[in-house]
Order: C-alpha cells, then structure tokens, then sequence
C-alpha cells in the first residue's frame, strides 16, 4: 500500500482539500436561496411556495427542495398550513429587527 503526500495528490487528479470543504449539498443552496428571496421581499409574507414550481424555476428535482422546504419550516421562514399549502411566514416588527441587527 502507497501513501500520497498532499502534493503528489494535488498531482493525481485527487480533489484538493479545499475543494472537499467547498462542496455544499443542493438542499442547503437551494435553501440559502429561497432565504435570500425572501429576505430581499421578492417571496412575500403569505405567498405560497410549492416544491414542484421552485425545482422546475431552479431546474432541479423535486426531492432538494422539499428537503430545503422542510429546513425552512423548521428554521421558521415558511409556515405549512393545512389544505393551503406552504407559505412564506409573515414576520413580527420585533423579529425582522433580530434579524438585521
């Protein structure tokens, strides 16, 4: 069994270890997102945000975006109302300054 020092697996075609550390999943960009879409008001409170409408506008599949949607509910920035559907939450005065201080 050979070793390779970092260099000669800089020289191999191996990924470098930056790379390694760059590389983020396509739910959490996904998710990264639709927070920025919110936060600059191009998603409103109460608009509705659908998994199928989102992965077909991002061109991706439906499967990182419900995964995304999921995170989003549970860090408070969508809401999931029953026989609504999801929706961006609408936000406190109290809230929105936490948020930019």
């Amino acid at each position: 069994m050979s070793y390779h020092t970092r260099d000669e697996r800089l020289n191999t075609g191996w990924p470098r270890d930056e790379e390694l550390l760059q590389r983020v999943p396509l739910g959490e960009q996904i998710k990264e997102l639709v927070i920025d879409t919110i936060m600059s008001g191009e998603l409103q409170p109460g608009e509705r945000v659908v998994a199928k409408t989102l992965a077909a506008r991002l061109g991706v599949s439906q499967a990182p975006v419900r995964e995304a949607i999921r995170d989003l509910i549970l860090l408070g920035f969508l809401e999931n109302v029953p026989y609504k559907g999801t929706s961006v939450r609408s936000f406190t005065t109290k809230e929105l300054r936490d948020v930019y201080a």
